[in-house]
């Protein structure tokens, strides 16, 4: 979903596009990660699906995450609004296990993002969920030439006491033009390095 929210973010601050075609992209992961907590320790399989509704910068998203084993597999719903000139309004389902027609089943988060030249600003604020309900997430992203520079902190269930804010994510990523990638990050919190290897059509 980064991958998604990194595009979409650039695409809205230049303009709101009118109509456009759907896009549907599908990426596989040596591992999957996730501000800056650490996912099942197996290859990913992460499809996306992008559909645009209208021509006022409103779009649709459903993202996956399905690991070659184990059962910890995800999928997340977003609805995101372009606001020309400052940025993007998203709201997102997480959804893990249960019945999926069941909100309890369901992680809600609202966010905002905005861009300005090679600097990226991600905030986020999980409205529902018994286990992150109120948790917050501000992310901070950089391009330095092809080399993408990020670092996060959040609080509650980001951080080891659940009190107060920690850095928990800090990073950087390349990728090509044929669709590889790599991707080093830490949690300083946690200590934990991962090397994340990617390709996507």
């Amino acid at each position: 979903m980064k991958k998604f929210l990194i595009a979409f973010m650039a695409t809205c601050v230049v303009a709101v596009p009118s109509y456009a075609d759907p896009e549907l992209n599908v990426s596989v992961f040596s591992r999957h990660a996730w501000r800056g907590q650490s996912g099942p320790d197996a290859v990913s399989i992460q499809p996306e699906a992008m559909i645009p509704i209208g021509k006022a910068g409103t779009a649709l998203s459903i993202w996956g995450q399905v690991p070659i084993e184990g059962s910890n597999a995800e999928i997340d719903v977003s609805i995101s609004q372009c606001v020309k000139g400052i940025g993007t309004l998203y709201a997102t389902s997480y959804y893990y296990d249960g019945a999926v027609f069941d909100a309890d089943s369901h992680d809600i988060e609202v966010a905002a993002s905005a861009t300005y030249n090679d600097i990226r600003l991600f905030i986020a604020r999980f409205i529902a969920g018994d286990a992150v309900k109120d948790d917050m997430w501000i992310e901070l992203g950089y391009g330095l030439g092809e080399i993408d520079l990020f670092a996060g902190i959040g609080d509650g269930s980001y951080v080891k006491e659940g009190d107060g804010f920690g850095l928990v994510l800090v990073g950087a990523s390349v990728a090509t033009d044929n669709g590889y990638g790599a991707t080093f990050l830490v949690n300083p919190e946690t200590e934990t390095p991962m090397f994340i290897v990617s390709k996507s059509w």
